[in-house]
């Protein structure tokens, strides 16, 4: 569209708007159309599950523009840009591994609560495939260069993320019936959406084991009034339910992350001191066979860790630090 001077000025449009904004594509506003069962025609739906995850998708996007496509915001600043708490955001960021949108690299952790993550952005509407074996070598000299692996060969598709309706074509709905008659919850048009919308995610007995486990957990809490309501709200909103014991062994680990975050402090710091005080050539080496066993552990896009190596190489020592202590026999 070609705007005048004078309607350019009284939208404040201004020509020299560098870092003023950054791209998420069109996909992440736009969704895509699916035919809705119950509306009996095409609907536009969303690739995400929920506003937040659609906020952290953006979030991370955000960063990862600004830096070479990684992206590292601590879970912290996640949540604050997505408006959100870290429980939420450390929800969103599985699923939105699992669905492919993001790759995630996990770095151990120091003595910060909220040292980050490494994050690259991939494309909603197109995944790419790469080699089964990439190239990636670590200098064996102090002079040499990293290298990065050339571009892979990126093998173009469309994925498929709409719901699978053969799932409630095939499903046993009366199933369903039986087994609410037997919790003694009466099967309402709520809680019957609620298990169609549950089977477009899961399978069948998926869903009946998921039913079972979050009727028997609810049924053994202490101090709740109303089993049926409540069960029906978890299934609705597709949440679990915490048993005590449950919570009682969050609790321990809590305490047991505690312990070892005190013993990681002690140990960072012999780590680094025993390492820089090697020869270059000596740590080029350990470097290396670091690096060896961290791709072995993580499938991990080593153009990533390529440009981290050439622009931070604090972060990338940090990345790699548990499996330097592993060749250092520390």
């Amino acid at each position: 569209m070609d705007l005048t001077p004078e309607i350019k000025e009284q939208l404040g449009i201004v020509d020299n708007r560098k870092d003023f904004y950054f791209k998420v594509e069109n996909a992440v506003i736009d969704g895509y159309m699916e035919y809705d069962t119950e509306l009996k025609r095409d609907a536009p739906k969303d690739y995400f599950s929920n506003i937040y995850e659609k906020m952290v998708f953006i979030v991370l996007s955000r960063y990862a523009n600004n830096n070479d496509g990684i992206a590292f915001p601590s879970i912290s600043t996640i949540a604050r840009n997505a408006l959100c708490g870290a429980t939420k955001v450390r929800e969103c960021i599985k699923s939105l591994e699992k669905k492919g949108f993001i790759k995630k690299v996990t770095r151990p952790k120091t003595n910060k609560d909220n040292d980050s993550n490494l994050y690259s952005v991939k494309n909603i509407e197109i995944l790419e495939k790469k080699p089964l074996k990439e190239n990636f070598s670590i200098p064996t000299s102090p002079h040499e260069v990293a290298t990065s692996p050339d571009e892979p060969y990126k093998e173009l598709h469309k994925k498929n993320y709409k719901k699978n309706h053969d799932s409630i074509k095939n499903a046993n709905l009366d199933i369903f019936e039986k087994l609410f008659e037997e919790f003694g919850i009466n099967y309402t048009t709520k809680n019957q959406s609620s298990i169609k919308k549950l089977l477009f995610k899961m399978s069948q007995e998926a869903v009946i084991a998921y039913l079972k486990e979050t009727y028997t957990n609810i049924s053994s809490s202490p101090g709740v009034e109303n089993i049926a309501a409540l069960f029906s709200a978890k299934i609705e909103k597709q949440e679990r339910q915490v048993t005590a014991a449950a919570r009682k062994a969050i609790a321990l680990r809590e305490k047991q992350i505690e312990k070892e975050k005190k013993s990681l402090n002690t140990q960072n710091t012999s780590i680094e001191l025993t390492f820089y005080a090697l020869p270059e050539k000596e740590r080029l080496r350990i470097e290396k066979e670091a690096f060896a066993l961290f791709s072995q552990e993580q499938n991990i896009d080593s153009g990533i860790m390529a440009k981290m190596r050439e622009n931070n190489y604090l972060m990338y020592f940090q990345t790699l630090k548990k499996y330097i202590s592993i060749v250092l026999n520390l």
